[in-house]
């Protein structure tokens, strides 16, 4: 048995590679802002007894967003303090009233535990799309769109 060797051999040219935009990420930060930044948050914080905690965590967002850039497009985070202030206030609420549930009944408490489990995937989501929807490159927002079932099954 003879093979031919010609149908080994391409007969049309290769399609020509495409080049590859190579992305510059350029980060003009310094430590020490970031530092003097960092220290009257913490400070702040302190001060007042947490509450300006949402306020350090946008001021800190916005200082890297600002100095973080992709091919000179930089990045902004659009989230204020109040909406951030707004979550933690629920949360806390929930977390207190899961502590005083589970001192009086502690049935009602379990069964409170259980249905926060079960939400949890839920609130992980919701943190990610807010976090991106907040987050913009070069006027372009971001944005996280996910189906909660596949997050609860994992």
């Amino acid at each position: 048995m003879t093979v031919d060797k010609s149908s080994f051999y391409r007969s049309e040219p290769r399609p020509a590679k495409k080049k590859l935009h190579k992305s510059s990420v350029t980060f003009t930060g310094r430590p020490a802002e970031f530092f003097v930044l960092f220290y009257s948050n913490l400070a702040l914080s302190i001060l007042t007894l947490g509450i300006y905690s949402a306020w350090a965590k946008v001021k800190t967002k916005k200082y890297f967003y600002h100095h973080l850039s992709i091919d000179d497009h930089h990045f902004e985070y659009h989230a204020t303090p109040s909406m951030i202030l707004k979550g933690r206030c629920i949360a806390m609420l929930v977390f207190v009233l899961y502590s005083i549930l589970i001192e009086i009944l502690p049935l009602p408490g379990l069964i409170e535990m259980c249905v926060f489990f079960l939400v949890l995937p839920w609130m992980i989501i919701k943190s990610f799309q807010f976090n991106h929807q907040m987050t913009s490159l070069g006027h372009v927002r971001f944005d996280f769109n996910d189906k909660i079932l596949p997050a609860i099954m994992a």
